[in-house]
């Protein structure tokens, strides 16, 4: 083999684990610890007499219980980078009819903001990532704070 094709292997399989590793699942659980506080919004998109409505319920007293549950549901559930995760303006296209807003504050300074939709996309800071089963998620989300 010449130099030439070395060195374009090389490339290939450098190029290769990168892509390996920025499509990597990532869990979203290290954003959220149980010292945190925080509150969960989930809005329902609709149509009523012939006119859009949102139905959104806020839960802002969550128990030590709940947070963990929602921690460890966070675990269950990874996400993944798009191609366009780092140049996206964090808009969701083809939202779904579920939205999840976690707001996530230390002390009282926000620190993060998760929206998951039930159409797969989800949004961290204003960073598009797609996620697996969400309406699963969000119905798992809603069961742990209706309870």
């Amino acid at each position: 083999m010449n130099k030439r094709t070395v060195w374009f292997a090389g490339i290939f399989i450098v190029l290769l684990v990168c892509c390996v590793i920025y499509f990597y699942p990532i869990s979203l659980s290290h954003y959220i610890n149980e010292n945190n506080y925080f509150i969960v919004q989930i809005s329902e998109f609709g149509v009523q007499n012939g006119e859009a409505c949102i139905d959104s319920t806020d839960y802002n007293n969550i128990t030590k219980e709940q947070k963990e549950t929602i921690i460890s549901l966070f675990e269950n559930y990874p996400c993944r980078r798009t191609l366009g995760t780092y140049i996206s303006d964090g808009s969701i296209h083809g939202l779904g009819n579920m939205l999840v807003s976690i707001y996530i504050y230390n002390d009282k300074t926000l620190t993060k903001s998760i929206l998951v939709s039930s159409s797969g996309q989800i949004t961290v800071d204003g960073r598009l990532y797609i996620m697996k089963n969400t309406e699963q998620f969000i119905k798992q989300i809603a069961d742990i704070l209706n309870y």
